[in-house]
């Protein structure tokens, strides 16, 4: 796993810092509920999943950002997002640097057939 150089010299903008103190609180929730609830690589859940899989449930938190009641749920979907976008880049057997491109039409069409099934 490739370290970042900023983070180890103290360089990071105030932009870097506030990714840092996010990826911490997914790595919380990672560690403290995704891995004990469904396992860890390579036996949980996710690992017969392809990207597009991954994908599709980013889409699904997506779409239902801003309709949950419960307090603190969009928080919590963010992280779920961040963490299925890892995922997703995992099983693209690609570095962390690199992004995944998609129109505007991929994504609404993406949110679309996964309210249609209800995810």
């Amino acid at each position: 796993m490739k370290k970042n150089r900023l983070r180890n010299e103290g360089t990071l903008s105030l932009r870097g810092e506030q990714w840092v103190s996010f990826t911490d609180e997914v790595l919380t929730h990672i560690e403290e509920y995704t891995v004990p609830q469904y396992g860890d690589y390579p036996n949980d859940q996710a690992q017969s999943w392809d990207a597009s899989d991954c994908i599709t449930a980013i889409a699904r938190y997506a779409s239902r950002f801003g309709t949950n009641s419960r307090p603190g749920q969009e928080s919590l979907d963010l992280m779920k997002i961040a963490h299925y976008a890892c995922l997703a880049s995992a099983k693209l057997d690609v570095p962390a640097e690199a992004t995944i491109t998609i129109t505007v039409k991929e994504y609404k069409e993406l949110i679309n057939a996964s309210i249609e099934k209800g995810e």
